[in-house]
């Protein structure tokens, strides 16, 4: 008899669940024996393609198409491309040859051809020619970019729907590793979040090198909002948009959170170096010194060197006070930061230092949003060494973006205080709370359960033939989303097309609130008259 699972593995069961994302403005993943870590590290799927990462030998694949990190020369001598003609053997340099012979010229960054694949078991060799590392001054990011996104349209053009991507141009050309799997992994959800219509249905992204495999994992989980929990990919932060990210920063995070005209005001507890935003605030010093205060070292350690080489070219100078700089994020889970100078605490002058402190919120609202940027994250600004008075500082940065023009895109606001900071955030909580009270902010659950291990927050079915479909939405579209897609499920099971009965569980699960969705599980417990 017709198996579920075999009805959600075939064309028709993939087509199903993705217009059901669609009708119901959420995200299903599949936990069942469909995939598990046999399949690889990661394994999941995102719009309509999956998307796998293995700790193995590309040679060894049977994708329709392989890449080969190649030279403009398409000289096979070293790295990846001397493995794959070692393994395919001589014919893929002799046909790699011939294409130059015809050419007269060198292919330049960037570019790709394809040859055959000889003795290897996929169906063509796409060699695509990477950038070699310049520190970042000779645009290697983008032409890495432009390598990534040229061998996908390649297979599509070729009507191929399965590829395996290695670490272009971060063994011999040397490129970061960090830098070069970022910007991989960066461009191949850009690239299905632009072709609507692809015909991509597998993605594996491949290397030897553990710690290649670690930054790709490390961004996957980042670029595509996903976590692993108990051996299963879950989705966390898909729906929130192509610029939003889900918030991890530590199990004590979000206290309570305001509105303003679309933007919702968030106080959480954490390092800011943690939070996983758009845009990240660092205050620091005019000569832009990441090494010196509490807020800029943190930054400082978890970005990595490039950004203070990044402060260091674009202004030697440093900054004025009261002005601002941007820099990439580098290894932060965010785009970019911006660095503000702020000047220290007057008594004689304390309304125009607040009015500053409200136009510097502002002013990196509307620079956040002018680099398309949907969620911002702030330090609490004039603590610390600069002195400035902390029952002062909620009221005036909550009400410099509650005030904010509503022309900014900004969705998502979060105030991050250390933990340690506890008078700090002790004020915020009671001023979060007053504004509560007043209607203009609504509080989160009860704080007894912010310890909690996210993993121990993941419900997931136990019946070896079970399928467990979760759904993530949006909070207030999460009860829509469910109802259609039972509906839609329900009547599915009563067709002939599949004719079995089923058991249905239900059971919610509230992650915590940095997350920002909500887990939903139906779970099919597959009777005995699924038997073979």
């Amino acid at each position: 008899m017709f198996r579920f699972r075999e009805f959600l593995q075939s064309e028709e069961g993939n087509t199903f669940l993705c217009e059901m994302q669609k009708k119901s403005e959420s995200i299903i993943s599949l936990n069942s024996d469909l995939g598990s870590e046999t399949d690889g590290i990661l394994n999941f799927v995102y719009k309509n393609c999956e998307i796998v990462l293995k700790e193995d030998d590309i040679t060894t694949l049977d994708t329709d198409a392989i890449v080969n990190a190649a030279n403009g020369k398409l000289d096979h001598k070293g790295g990846i491309a001397a493995a794959i003609v070692q393994k395919g053997g001589f014919e893929i340099q002799a046909e790699s040859n011939k294409i130059m012979n015809q050419r007269r010229s060198e292919l330049k960054t960037g570019e790709v051809v394809s040859t055959k694949a000889g003795k290897l078991k996929c169906k063509t060799i796409i060699h695509a020619v990477g950038p070699v590392w310049n520190n970042g001054r000779t645009n290697e990011i983008f032409h890495l970019s432009r390598a990534v996104q040229n061998c996908l349209a390649f297979l599509e053009e070729k009507s191929y729907t399965s590829i395996a991507i290695p670490a272009i141009s971060t063994g011999i050309f040397g490129i970061p590793i960090e830098e070069g799997t970022k910007c991989t992994v960066k461009t191949i959800k850009n690239y299905l979040d632009t072709h609507t219509n692809s015909k991509i249905k597998h993605i594996c992204l491949i290397d030897v090198r553990k710690e290649v495999i670690r930054a790709f994992k490390l961004h996957l989980e980042m670029v595509f909002g996903i976590s692993k929990s108990r051996g299963t990919t879950s989705f966390n932060a898909s729906l929130l948009g192509p610029q939003q990210k889900a918030a991890p920063m530590t199990p004590r995070t979000n206290v309570a959170s305001g509105e303003n005209a679309g933007i919702k005001i968030q106080l959480m507890i954490g390092s800011i170096s943690n939070a996983s935003v758009d845009v990240i605030v660092n205050s620091t010093n005019e000569h832009l010194q990441l090494d010196s205060g509490s807020i800029s070292k943190f930054i400082l350690n978890a970005a990595g060197p490039q950004i203070q080489a990044e402060c260091n070219r674009k202004y030697p100078q440093g900054i004025s006070t009261s002005k601002i700089a941007i820099t990439e994020g580098y290894n932060l889970n965010c785009e970019n930061v911006i660095h503000l100078a702020l000047p220290p605490w007057d008594e004689n002058s304390s309304d125009s230092i607040l009015r500053n402190l409200t136009s510097m919120v502002d002013t990196c609202l509307g620079t956040a949003s002018c680099l398309s940027a949907k969620s911002l994250a702030f330090p609490i600004l004039g603590a610390g060494v600069l002195k400035y008075p902390i029952e002062k500082l909620p009221g005036t940065m909550y009400e410099a973006v509650k005030e904010s023009p509503r022309k900014y895109d900004i969705k998502d606001v979060y105030f991050v205080v250390f933990p340690k900071d506890t008078e700090i955030v002790k004020k915020f909580k009671e001023y979060f709370q007053q504004m509560s009270a007043d209607g203009s902010a609504v509080t989160s659950d009860d704080e007894d359960d912010e310890d909690e291990e996210i993993e121990d927050n993941v419900s997931t079915g136990q019946h070896d033939d079970g399928v467990t479909l979760k759904f993530f939405a949006k909070y207030q579209n999460l009860d829509n989303a469910i109802e259609t897609v039972k509906k839609e499920y329900l009547s599915l099971l009563t067709t002939e097309e599949i004719p079995f009965d089923t058991n249905l569980t239900e059971s919610r699960v509230s992650y915590p609130q940095y997350y920002r969705v909500f887990i939903y599980s139906l779970v099919y417990l597959l009777l005995s008259s699924f038997s073979d």
